[in-house]
């Protein structure tokens, strides 16, 4: 980054980093003289912030500023510490690292720029070396990273949720004889919720064995029914289920 100044007197020139004046050598940024040019090596996210410029002399002062964002290369990113918090829940997560300047990312993006629904004050909340997370949703899973100007700690947050269904279906569907017929339950939660099928009509689990032409896919989320018969007729539920709760879906078959 260049800045150039001219002026009568000659103006002093000083780099500002975040509103912070910038010593002439400062870890990896390396200021020189001449046309004031600012070097950062080695950049990393620590790095993204806005740089300032300002001239200034007896008469006035102008600035010039450049927002430099670093961007990391997807890659796989291993975290110091893994956490299970469930739905709803808080979570303050302790950064050992003791600089007063350490930055808190999710996913590789600074905390205050993040863009979603809940990225608030309200929802997260920095003090000193600890960030907190107010009632935990599905969003908020990530690695956390407090980052200093020379050192990472990073949090693997999971978040625990109850199942729920991710695709509509008709309840009632009406096939022709030797037609197929599919039942969607495929749901969202963690733990991966389990699933259950069940036939009214029938005290046994619902197996390629105790109903013919039937099959399974994408574990257990899909009940497939191949050349559908009047044995088929009847009501299918599915049941979807972990820690945190349950949920079901019913469907009326008729083959005519």
């Amino acid at each position: 980054m260049t800045c150039t100044g001219h002026g009568v007197p000659a103006p002093k020139m000083i780099w500002f980093m975040n509103g912070s004046p910038i010593s002439h050598y400062n870890d990896h940024i390396l200021v020189i003289n001449d046309i004031l040019r600012l070097i950062i090596y080695d950049a990393s996210l620590s790095d993204s912030n806005v740089y300032t410029c300002r001239a200034s002399n007896e008469a006035g002062a102008i600035e010039k500023s450049y927002n430099i964002v670093v961007k990391v290369e997807t890659g796989i990113s291993i975290a110091n510490e893994s956490l299970v918090i469930d739905e709803q829940d808080d979570v303050l997560m302790n950064c050992p690292l003791t600089n007063m300047n350490n930055k808190w990312y999710k996913d590789g993006v600074n905390i205050n720029d993040l863009v979603y629904k809940r990225a608030d004050e309200q929802h997260f909340r920095q003090k000193n070396h600890a960030l907190k997370i107010y009632e935990l949703d599905e969003l908020d899973g990530g690695v956390y990273t407090c980052m200093s100007s020379d050192a990472t700690y990073s949090f693997h947050l999971q978040v625990a949720f109850a199942p729920y269904f991710i695709k509509y279906q008709p309840e009632t569907m009406m096939i022709g004889r030797n037609e197929t017929v599919v039942f969607d339950c495929k749901a969202k939660g963690f733990p991966k919720p389990k699933v259950l099928w069940r036939k009214l009509e029938s005290s046994l689990p619902i197996t390629q064995w105790t109903l013919k032409d039937t099959e399974y896919l994408e574990n257990k989320q899909i009940l497939k029914i191949h050349s559908v018969d009047w044995i088929h007729n009847g009501t299918y539920t599915c049941i979807v289920k972990n820690k945190l709760g349950i949920e079901k879906r019913r469907f009326e078959l008729y083959v005519f």
